[in-house]
């Protein structure tokens, strides 16, 4: 059950403002009458700075708290630079605890938007300042309205197994195959949600001719590779050499719990080597939803790329699979920690560290070592993924701040010009 809005009107004079300096103070407006007040914000130079900033009192610490605000902007080139809301979480003493983003967009009507956040309060929670912030713009502004803020009833976390397997190299399709299949009864043994097999896992050192080894999907490998997961009611990632009307593609695979073809992804970061040996790049990153929750996929070189898994983990990807025969020790933990997402690798037996589930702070949470330290070729991991992960200092100033929703929210996308040439 909801409470009641904890929240005054825009009208309210709870409503304060604030400015970084006065010399840099914005413009601001306060105008209608109860119930029906906007707050606003107008720029007349980009180094303005302004906030709208609210007491909340009545706070209790673990609670679940959803907070929506509907806003509308003029002359705002780039709206995720320029604004934001934020929900400041203080103790008794009135000393900040953790600064959280509301980080969910949504467009409404008539030029109207809507941003919304519902998260736990830290234990210790007593107090919590709401601020509506408005930044950076030439001449531009913001109106704010309808701000609320109620206590509701905990959302459950969703938990699951994720694992990660590795084969040898052998020289035979049958023999890649056998080892595939070994991989998945293990996964299902140890009921695992999702398991991530290596890149090009089927022919993978196999010595015939591209258009010998490549696959059709779906076809006759994928009708087995889907048995096994509806056998074991387990998603299954893995990258496949396709062949489909006389190109080929190293494309990701996302079969579901019940065998279904889920998604297709084409790598799209190809080594020079791999175009010339006739590879053909794909046209897009895209994100897949599980019974769980929304992953994506990298494919070996794509990892190298940060924009590659950046692009998907602002497209809503929780979980990055990673099948990959070029596995460093740095790089997949920095797209975990630059995106604040779980990362799930599969590398050839002959890397040093495999297979690999990586937390958003960077940390191997499980691995399966290669070369003859491990002759089962499997780690799995629980995974919470609604946890946050918090550090002391990460953007916020002096209180906790959580790296995933920082580096989505504070990006200077105005600058990112170049990166398209």
């Amino acid at each position: 059950m909801c409470s009641e809005n904890l929240l005054p009107d825009c009208s309210s004079k709870s409503w304060k403002t604030w400015f970084q300096r006065k010399e840099l103070a914005p413009e601001f407006e306060r105008k209608g009458s109860e119930n029906e007040g906007t707050l606003g914000i107008v720029s007349t130079r980009f180094e303005q700075y302004g906030k709208w900033l609210c007491d909340v009192p009545a706070i209790r610490g673990g609670d679940t708290y959803d907070f929506n605000v509907e806003y509308r902007t003029e002359n705002v080139g780039h709206e995720s630079v320029s604004l934001h809301g934020m929900l400041t979480w203080k103790n008794k003493e009135g000393v900040l605890i953790t600064r959280d983003y509301a980080d969910k967009a949504i467009d409404l009507e008539n030029g109207w938007k809507s941003l919304s956040r519902k998260l736990d309060s830290p234990e210790k929670a007593e107090s919590l300042l709401v601020e509506l912030a408005f930044k950076w713009s030439d001449n531009g502004s913001v109106t704010w309205r309808n701000p609320l803020l109620r206590k509701v009833e905990p959302v459950p976390h969703r938990i699951i197994k994720a694992a990660s397997a590795f084969i040898d190299k052998n020289g035979t399709l049958d023999f890649s195959l056998r080892q595939m299949l070994a991989a998945i009864d293990k996964a299902g043994a140890e009921k695992a949600d999702i398991l991530c097999l290596g890149e090009t896992v089927y022919d993978w050192g196999v010595d015939l001719p591209l258009d010998q080894r490549a696959v059709t999907i779906p076809g006759p490998l994928t009708e087995i590779l889907s048995e096994r997961a509806r056998r074991h009611n387990m998603n299954i990632v893995l990258s496949l050499n396709e062949s489909e009307g006389g190109l080929f593609c190293n494309t990701g695979l996302l079969i579901d719990r019940k065998g279904d073809i889920a998604g297709k992804y084409r790598k799209m970061q190809l080594p020079l080597c791999e175009g010339e040996d006739g590879i053909t790049p794909g046209r897009g990153y895209p994100v897949f939803d599980t019974d769980f929750g929304r992953i994506g996929i990298l494919i070996c070189w794509d990892h190298g790329f940060p924009e590659v898994a950046r692009i998907l983990a602002r497209k809503g990807a929780e979980i990055l699979f990673l099948p990959t025969l070029w596995n460093t020790e740095i790089l997949a933990p920095a797209r975990a920690v630059e995106n604040g997402v779980h990362v799930v690798v599969s590398a050839p037996r002959w890397s040093k560290v495999p297979c690999r589930i990586i937390s958003p702070e960077g940390e191997i949470i499980a691995s399966a070592m290669g070369g003859e330290y491990n002759e089962n070729g499997l780690c799995t991991a629980t995974i919470d993924l609604d946890k946050r992960f918090y550090t002391f200092w990460t953007s916020v100033g002096a209180a906790f701040g959580e790296a995933k929703s920082c580096f989505m929210q504070e990006r200077r996308s105005d600058t990112f010009g170049p990166l398209s040439e």
